[in-house]
């Protein structure tokens, strides 16, 4: 990994601390902390995974708004280093995994992690598990979807999102006849995994009446503003002036023949997105999935950059015209 993808992360975690204490604690932050100070295996509207970290880090650190926070930012930093990851693994050139990952340090990455909430834990499971099946869907060891397993299992316990991914790539492997991934014995491994981990939380909400169904049932209610606020979350989430260059790693990984083995994730990001307009759910549910075209988007703008400096070197200064004849 080139040095500049730690620094970019470094720099993230340094900038985000430094401020961490110069506003109070959001209201959900005390929320999580006191939640997580009573120990279950579920919450009226979310998992345990966050309440019983952020209890962790105050229980540890002290009450203060820099020690929930310490994790969010590391949180954000890793998922800046797998993006780094995800374009070389994409086939993506030194320059193209920092271009990647500096897309990554800029964007609502950097916004979410001013704050302690689910959503930093589930951007870096995203982020993990896109890693992961970039990898697999390549030819790796197929041995790595038990890391898929528990890595989903372990984002299951924090937020149920990672469902719509799920249904997304098995829409995608269809889509794309990957039948050898689907008759491996080492994907139904990984589903069993994550339902094995997943299990104490779904006990939970069966024993006290799935109150995460009728929290999703009001979350559903505002469905029309959800859906209004969809496209213009995600250009915000990307960033104004780099919006374009996700689309252009989206593009890429649906249309370009060197992203073939690629092609199911693409698909699975715009099903899982679909399912989530579909079902009214807020538009930062499925927003993990631009991890893979921040990465794609760094290999294309690698690209643009080299054709520019080929120009460049072959135009040269513009030819004079020749002295007429005599």
């Amino acid at each position: 990994m080139p040095w500049p993808v730690w620094l970019v992360a470094g720099l993230m975690v340094a900038g985000l601390l430094s401020l961490s204490q110069a506003y109070g604690f959001h209201g959900d932050e005390m929320y999580f902390v006191v939640a997580g100070q009573h120990p279950a295996f579920g919450y009226v509207d979310q998992p345990p995974l966050t309440p019983l970290l952020s209890a962790a880090s105050v229980a540890v650190l002290g009450v203060s708004p820099t020690a929930v926070r310490i994790l969010p930012a590391l949180e954000m930093a890793l998922v800046v280093i797998i993006v780094g990851f995800i374009a070389r693994d994409l086939g993506g050139s030194r320059r193209a995994q920092v271009l990647a990952a500096v897309t990554a340090g800029v964007s609502g990455y950097l916004a979410a992690g001013h704050l302690d909430t689910t959503t930093e834990p589930d951007l870096l499971i995203w982020a993990a598990v896109m890693w992961l099946l970039v990898r697999v869907l390549a030819g790796a060891d197929r041995r790595l979807w038990v890391a898929v397993g528990v890595s989903a299992g372990i984002g299951l316990e924090n937020k149920d999102t990672l469902l719509f991914l799920a249904a997304g790539l098995a829409v995608g492997e269809l889509l794309c006849r990957r039948w050898e991934v689907v008759r491996s014995s080492w994907v139904w491994a990984a589903v069993v995994i994550a339902a094995v981990m997943w299990a104490p939380n779904l006990a939970w909400q069966a024993v006290h009446g799935w109150p995460q169904l009728t929290m999703a049932s009001q979350i559903a209610g505002y469905a029309a503003t959800n859906r209004a606020q969809a496209l213009p979350f995600v250009w915000l989430f990307c960033g104004p002036l780099l919006f374009p260059v996700c689309i252009a790693g989206l593009v890429w990984v649906l249309g370009s023949w060197a992203a073939a083995p690629w092609r199911p994730l693409g698909l699975a990001a715009l099903v899982a997105m679909a399912l989530d307009l579909v079902s009214g759910g807020k538009a930062y549910y499925v927003i993990g999935s631009v991890s893979l075209f921040m990465a794609a988007g760094g290999i294309v703008l690698d690209g643009w950059i080299a054709r520019g400096h080929r120009r460049l070197k072959t135009g040269g200064s513009p030819r004079r015209p020749s002295p007429p004849a005599g």
